[in-house]
């Protein structure tokens, strides 16, 4: 080897190819610097460390989350309840497919400083995650995270909340000390129950066989469950469809959207009877006829409509099946036809999952308390010189005449499936989609 000067590189190596002049190449074990240190440089001895002079890793860091990303891939600052977005993590280095199993997402709402990891999410090598806000999740605002240790990096969104409509309609047919206020009482449940801060809530009532003093009592009353709700009074289906299709003064139809509605009145076969037997009847039916008026843009995207008015989803109009103990059998069953119901005609126009009775609802759940003190003791009577028949049921005459029952708080229970027209027709709510056969929910 002969003797070292001072600054020159000893080179200790096997199977050097190449010249003096050109590059060594390959299966170069290591390099040492004989004027101290030392140092490796890598070959392509095993295929897989083939990087000369290969430096120490930079630890991997998430250095942002871009998102949400509808499906279209195009980015939006908005987000509808009940559709998959996607976001994205970026990180300051080309990560190894080992080092993302650490990788954690995690989800805030309403900039309340809590985290909460995601672990049942859809994800490409937890790089990318897709991800949706539920329909019943009432927050405003979404962040989300993703991260290796401390939660920092993460993308917000706003969270569309689309209006929510509870139509109440009147009891006209049968205005008992217990059914007079069944409808708006189920109403007010909602709003106890599922929508306490939804920024978008609205009781619409058909106003004409309620007393002012009730229809101050029942705003009063949903407005301690929800302080933004609007309570808007109509007497026309045709002030109905106007009000869906356009919004009123107050709101805005070009801004908000409608994401719910849900039908708390009488019904018949295919028709919404929010004024059965009452002065203004015929102008008070929603039938199939009307649901080519309304219109879709109006909606959000995947709107829901619950009707518990009888037999939505029922075709079979015939004089006959009004008579409550009428049974279906397996000929007079082909009539039901759901598959051309008032529900289905609903779904699919507006695209909208609908959920229908095919019998009669029923609303003697409305005030069945179970004998709850704390519910019972709320009770109150609204005078009302329309309630003259308190027999039934049993349990809502004791008040006696001209009184109406009441509950701040609204329902006890909610409506359920009726037990007529019985024989071969199914009870239960029926699930109807755009181009999709009716099924049991």
């Amino acid at each position: 080897m002969g003797e070292q000067k001072k600054g020159q590189i000893l080179i200790i190596a096997k199977n050097i190819r190449g010249t003096a002049s050109g590059v060594i190449l390959e299966e170069g074990k290591f390099t040492r610097n004989i004027a101290g240190g030392k140092f490796y440089q890598w070959g392509k001895t095993d295929g897989v460390n083939n990087d000369v002079n290969k430096p120490r890793k930079e630890a991997l860091k998430v250095i942002k989350v871009e998102g949400p990303f509808d499906e279209n891939e195009k980015l939006v600052d908005s987000i509808a309840k009940e559709k998959w977005y996607t976001y994205k993590a970026k990180f300051n280095r080309t990560p190894e497919k080992d080092e993302l199993k650490t990788l954690k997402w995690a989800c805030e709402y309403n900039e309340s400083g809590k985290k909460n990891l995601l672990f049942d999410v859809s994800n490409k090598e937890k790089i990318e995650i897709t991800h949706k806000v539920l329909r019943y999740n009432n927050n405003l605002r979404l962040r989300i995270f993703a991260f290796f240790q401390t939660p920092l990096t993460n993308t917000k969104a706003e969270i569309i909340q689309g209006e929510v409509l509870l139509v109440v309609g009147t009891e006209q047919h049968s205005q008992t000390y217990g059914n007079k206020l069944m409808f708006p009482a189920q109403a007010v449940r909602e709003l106890r129950e599922n929508y306490k801060n939804h920024q978008y809530a609205n009781i619409v009532i058909f106003k004409d066989a309620f007393t002012n003093m009730q229809l101050s009592i029942i705003k009063r009353d949903a407005k301690k469950w929800n302080i933004n709700l609007y309570m808007k009074q109509i007497n026309s289906v045709t002030e109905l469809i106007n009000y869906i299709n356009k919004g009123d003064g107050n709101v805005s139809r070009s801004k908000i959207k409608i994401s719910t509605i849900k039908f708390f009145s009488h019904g018949l076969p295919s028709v919404l009877d929010f004024g059965l037997d009452g002065d203004h009847e015929e102008n008070q039916r929603f039938k199939i006829e009307h649901v080519a008026r309304l219109k879709k843009e109006s909606f959000t995207s995947n709107p829901e409509i619950y009707s518990y008015a009888c037999r939505t989803g029922n075709s079979d109009g015939r004089t006959v099946t009004l008579n409550p103990s009428y049974k279906y059998d397996s000929e007079s069953i082909k009539l039901v036809k759901p598959e051309e119901s008032l529900a289905q005609k609903l779904s699919q126009n507006l695209d909208a999952k609908v959920f229908a009775y095919l019998r009669r609802s029923n609303y003697m759940s409305t005030w069945l308390d179970g004998g709850k003190e704390e519910y019972k003791s709320k009770y109150i009577t609204i005078e009302d010189e329309n309630v003259s028949n308190p027999f039934n049921p049993k349990d809502w005459f004791r008040k006696g005449w001209d009184e109406a029952l009441w509950n701040p708080d609204g329902a006890f229970l909610p409506p359920k499936s009726g037990d007529s027209p019985a024989g071969l027709l199914q009870s239960g709510l029926f699930i109807f989609e755009k181009d999709k056969t009716p099924r049991l929910k």
